[in-house]
């Protein structure tokens, strides 16, 4: 019979040969801040040509940890079956799949990034690389670059810049590259061990990982012709990227008991075409994606959406049967009213506006009362609903600065498309002094004649403040006044087709995203002018 006192020693013995056996960081010392080493009498022969084996062992000069290779250990060409990548006490295992073919007379790189680092302060080994040939000799030639974001011109990270030797256009949809690297945080590439040729350059934020455009939100750049890559001139690129214009897409339809519809899709829907089998037609509004229909009818009609040949759909709007309980959820209020009381701040340049959360179909001009200063003596404006925004009054009247008007409209001075009346509106506005505004003077120069533009005034955060297309000019003189002082830009866009907005790239069509400069003017304080002259150069 084993006692107990023989199965405890027992246990403190294989505990102390677990202690042993496991590694373990040191205590006390200096840091660690050494990389891993290669030791390279036990590790497979790197830069090989004619190479033939299905495996490569890389051992290191102590314990290392292997993390995160999917997206860390990069082979280039790519490799059509996935590879396995193991840890074996100090050695990195790479296997190929039994099914992996290597191209003939190709230079292969894999390129571990971080993905070994040791066990004790975590420091990655660095410029891991592993090279071979399956051909006589090693390519040793590079082209190197950066790439960019074609709107904002800033550096992207993690954009596969793909080389093809291949030459048609197709190319970039159906084959994987025969090199590649992947930018970094600067958007700096280097593509190494190149073989001197002709090759089609193509970057792609590739979204399902399989080195191929087929995905078509993807972010896509291309040059203007193919590159010679020798070993007497140095290759240095830059990539644009984009994201192609998606085709129009209806997403989704809500159909509302009686009076709206919202019809949602994949992006603004600018091109589409809508129409009607009733002769009332509906007012429409786009926000964003949605295309918002307010209408005012109990019988039933159809909504006809079309754009060019990606989109054909009918939306069938039923018989309301609920258009008293439609109505009393829904009141007609004013949007961004001030909740205390307080009376809000006010340009005196500009017309008053009162926003409501549904259309305005009419107004009673006797109802809507305009009170002046702290004796609230009436006085007559003019008053309209907005031409571009039928959720707008618009009321324009001589301001005079530093007083303080009241606008009180009781319930039926407006009623909605739906024929319901207001909610009581009462609101102060605080008429500002025109010093408190500042203006700016602003000269564009070498603009092209033949070409059109589009021309924004914008804050810093792309808040616009005023638009203007230009065609036919070499420059454009605008005064901006009376405007809030704070940081501002000029934002041009050269509008190559000329139809009023920017519009992005094409690959199939070869054409570049519409380019934007933009200039950030000096800072415009209160009571101040500021003339700038702005210089296109894109």
């Amino acid at each position: 019979m084993v006692s107990n006192k023989h199965i405890l020693s027992v246990i403190w013995l294989a505990i102390f040969f677990l202690a042993c056996a496991t590694p373990q960081r040191p205590e006390g010392g200096p840091k660690d801040e050494m990389p891993p080493q290669i030791d390279s009498l036990k590790t497979t022969a790197n830069y090989q040509t004619n190479f033939e084996q299905r495996s490569i062992e890389i051992t290191f000069d102590e314990w290392v940890k292997l993390g995160d290779v999917f997206n860390q250990v990069v082979v280039s060409p790519p490799l059509e079956k996935e590879p396995s990548i193991t840890l074996k006490k100090k050695t990195v295992l790479f296997e190929f799949d039994e099914e992996e073919v290597l191209r003939e007379d190709a230079t292969y790189t894999i390129n571990f990034g971080d993905a070994v680092k040791d066990i004790t302060e975590g420091n990655p080994a660095t410029d891991l690389r592993y090279v071979f040939s399956t051909g006589n000799e090693i390519d040793s030639l590079e082209m190197s670059g950066t790439v960019v974001d074609a709107v904002t011109q800033e550096p992207m990270e993690d954009v596969l810049v793909l080389l093809y030797d291949n030459l048609q256009d197709s190319v970039v949809r159906t084959e994987r590259p025969f090199y590649f690297a992947k930018s970094d945080d600067g958007g700096y590439f280097k593509i190494k061990n190149i073989k001197a040729g002709v090759f089609k350059v193509f970057g792609l934020k590739d979204a399902n990982l399989n080195y191929k455009f087929d995905v078509e939100t993807e972010a896509i750049g291309f040059l203007d012709s193919f590159i010679t890559i020798t070993d007497t001139v140095s290759t240095t690129i830059r990539v644009e990227m984009f994201e192609e214009e998606t085709q129009l897409r209806l997403i989704d339809d809500e159909v509302f008991d009686y009076g709206l519809v919202n019809l949602t899709f994949n992006r603004n829907p600018y091109d589409v075409n809508i129409r009607y089998n009733i002769e009332d037609i509906p007012y429409t509004e786009t926000i964003g994606d949605t295309l918002k229909i307010w209408y005012n009818t109990v019988d039933s009609f159809q909504i006809f959406v079309q754009a060019d040949t990606s989109l054909n759909d009918t939306i069938l709007v039923p018989v309301a049967t609920k258009k008293n309980e439609f109505l009393e959820k829904n009141r007609f209020y004013q949007l961004n009213s001030s909740a205390s009381g307080k009376p809000k701040s006010k340009n005196p340049t500009v017309d008053l506006g009162i926003e409501m959360n549904h259309p305005i179909a009419r107004f009673e001009l006797d109802s809507i009362q305009l009170l002046e200063d702290t004796t609230r003596i009436r006085v007559i404006p003019e008053v309209r609903i907005d031409s571009l925004d039928q959720r707008l009054l618009k009321i324009k009247y001589p301001w005079k600065e530093s007083i303080t008007y009241y606008v009180e409209i009781p319930p039926n001075g407006l009623q909605s498309i739906w024929g319901m009346p207001n909610d009581t509106i009462e609101q102060g506005y605080k008429i500002l002094s025109k010093d408190d505004f500042g203006s700016l003077n602003v000269v564009v120069d070498s603009l092209e004649a033949d070409q059109d533009y589009i021309i924004k005034l914008m804050t810093v955060k792309k808040d616009i403040v005023q638009e203007d297309v230009v065609s036919g000019q070499t420059s454009f003189e605008q005064s901006y006044t009376s405007i809030n002082a704070g940081e501002y830009m000029v934002q041009i866009i050269e509008d190559r087709n000329k139809n009023g907005r920017w519009d992005t790239g094409n690959y199939d069509d070869k054409r570049k995203p519409e380019r934007i400069f933009e200039k950030k003017l000096e800072s415009l304080r209160a009571n101040w002018t500021v003339d700038a002259v702005v210089i296109l150069n894109f």
